[in-house]
C-alpha cells in the first residue's frame, strides 16, 4: 500500500487544548478551540524559501450569531489570510431572511471580514431580483467578491473568478465558485429557472482560460468553492487531478476544494492513485461560523506543495 504524507490539521479552543487524531493511520492532529472553532490544513512541510497563501473558510451560515468572533479570529492571524471564504447559503434560510430578504444577513457578512462568498441552493430561495440586489449590496465599494462561475445570467452581480496573492505578491491563486449540477440539488434542475453549467467542464474552462488567454497572470493553483454533495466533491477532486495530471505531461499539482452544503466538518483526502503521492484535500467546516478552516497553500517556485 503507498504511504503518503498528510499534512497537519489544527483546531482552536478558548479554555484547554485538546489533541486527537483524526484517524489512527495518519499523522493528522487536531487542536480544539471551543464555540468558535477553527481548523488548519497546510499542503506540506515548511522549508526557508516557501510561500504562504493562506485561505479562511466557512459554509452555510443560518444564524449570525457567531460572525463576531469569526472577525475578531481572523484579525488575530498572523500571517493575515489573502481571503475569507464563505461557500454557499449565506442568505437564507433564516428567521431575519424571512423578513427582510437577506439584507441584515449582507451586513453582517460585510462587517465580519468575508472577502468572498459563493452561491449554495438556498439563495435560491429569494426572487432572482432579490437576490441581485443583494450581491449588488455585498459588493458595494469592493467589500465582498461574489463568486460565480457555472450559473448564467446574474450578470455584473458576480465574477466569474478572482485572484489572490500571498502577503509578498510571489505567488497567485485563482478562486472560483462552483454551484452544484447534481440533479437531486433542484426539482427543475436549475437555479430559479438559470441554467447551471457543468462543474467540471466549468473547471477545465476556467483552467484554460487561465493558460491560454491570461499566461501573465502567473496563477499557481484554481481552489473551488462548491456547494454541492460531499460525493459530487470527492468525485470533482478526482476529476481535477486526472486533468492536472493531462495538462501537465502526467504529473497533477494536487490543491484543495473549500466546499458547503455539508453541515458538519469534513476533511476528505483524494490521493492522485499513482507515484506521485499528490492529493486533493476537501475541507467543509460545518455550519453557522461555528468553526472556521485555515488553509495554508504552500509553494516552492511557484508550485504547490501537497
Amino acid at each position: 500500500m503507498m504511504k503518503r504524507r498528510l499534512p497537519p490539521i489544527s483546531l482552536l479552543h478558548p479554555t484547554r487544548w485538546q489533541r486527537f487524531s483524526l484517524n489512527q493511520s495518519s499523522q493528522s492532529k487536531i487542536h480544539l478551540r471551543s464555540s468558535t472553532q477553527s481548523f488548519h490544513t497546510t499542503t506540506a512541510s515548511t522549508h526557508n524559501n516557501q510561500v504562504t497563501v493562506r485561505l479562511v473558510s466557512i459554509n452555510d451560515v443560518y444564524d449570525l450569531s457567531n460572525l463576531p468572533k469569526l472577525a475578531t479570529f481572523v484579525r488575530s492571524l498572523n500571517p493575515k489570510a489573502s481571503a475569507v471564504t464563505l461557500n454557499g447559503d449565506f442568505l437564507s434560510p433564516s428567521a431575519l431572511s424571512s423578513i427582510d430578504n437577506g439584507r441584515g444577513h449582507v451586513a453582517a457578512i460585510r462587517a465580519a471580514g468575508i472577502t468572498h462568498v459563493s452561491l449554495g441552493n438556498h439563495e435560491a430561495d429569494l426572487q432572482i431580483s432579490d437576490l441581485k440586489d443583494r450581491l449588488n449590496e455585498l459588493g458595494g465599494r469592493g467589500s465582498v467578491t461574489v463568486l460565480n462561475s457555472n450559473i448564467e445570467s446574474l450578470g455584473r452581480q458576480s465574477r466569474e473568478m478572482d485572484i489572490v496573492s500571498s502577503e509578498c505578491k510571489s505567488v497567485s491563486v485563482a478562486l472560483i465558485g462552483l454551484m452544484s449540477d447534481e440533479s437531486d440539488m433542484f426539482r427543475d434542475g436549475t437555479f430559479r429557472g438559470l441554467n447551471i453549467a457543468n462543474v467540471k467542464e466549468t473547471y477545465a474552462e476556467i483552467s484554460d482560460k487561465l493558460n491560454n488567454n491570461m499566461p501573465e497572470s502567473n496563477i499557481s493553483c484554481i481552489v473551488p468553492l462548491t456547494h454541492q454533495s460531499l460525493q459530487g466533491d470527492l468525485n470533482l477532486a478526482k476529476w481535477m487531478l486526472e486533468f492536472q495530471s493531462q495538462s501537465n505531461s502526467g504529473t497533477p499539482i494536487g490543491g484543495v476544494i473549500l466546499g458547503g452544503h455539508e453541515h458538519v466538518k469534513i476533511h476528505e483526502f483524494v490521493p492522485d492513485g499513482g507515484s506521485n503521492e499528490q492529493t486533493i484535500q476537501v475541507v467543509k467546516s460545518g455550519m453557522n461560523a461555528q468553526r472556521a478552516a485555515i488553509v495554508d497553500l504552500q509553494f516552492e517556485n511557484n508550485t504547490l506543495q501537497s
